[in-house]
């Protein structure tokens, strides 16, 4: 059975009524980072390119995970879910920043923070239409 590490934590911590001294503590902490570190090191490799990870708020670009504000990950995902079409932004906003208000300019400053984060994300920008996850594949 593949376990995550928190799933491995919590199963070790649970399954002793007893406190757990220190050493042993910190060898359950050990074994979970390494499973943790190992479930990383799959997930890039079998990943190439951007891998947005909402849960975590980051995105992985080539196996190196960067994180990022909520804001930011939600319009990466919003716009990898519609890969391949453009949105316009005011489909953006109805989507992201329901009952906020707050100017189209936003959407423009959170992609411009992503391309400079991350100069190979295939957001492309169709003018007059708005933004798309499109990738040359």
């Amino acid at each position: 059975m593949n376990q995550t590490a928190v799933e491995f934590l919590a199963d070790k911590l649970y399954d002793y009524l007893v406190p757990f001294n220190g050493k042993e503590l910190h060898e359950i902490f050990q074994q979970a980072l390494a499973m943790e570190q190992e479930q990383m090191n799959r997930a890039s490799i079998s990943s190439q390119g951007i891998r947005v990870v909402v849960e975590r708020c980051s995105i992985i670009d080539n196996g190196i995970e960067t994180f990022l504000p909520r804001k930011m990950i939600y319009l990466a995902n919003f716009l990898k879910e519609n890969s391949g079409k453009f949105v316009s932004r005011e489909y953006i906003l109805e989507n992201l920043w329901h009952n906020v208000c707050v100017d189209e300019r936003t959407i423009d400053v959170h992609i411009r923070r992503l391309r400079e984060v991350f100069p190979n994300i295939p957001i492309k920008t169709q003018k007059g239409v708005g933004y798309g996850w499109i990738t040359d594949n």
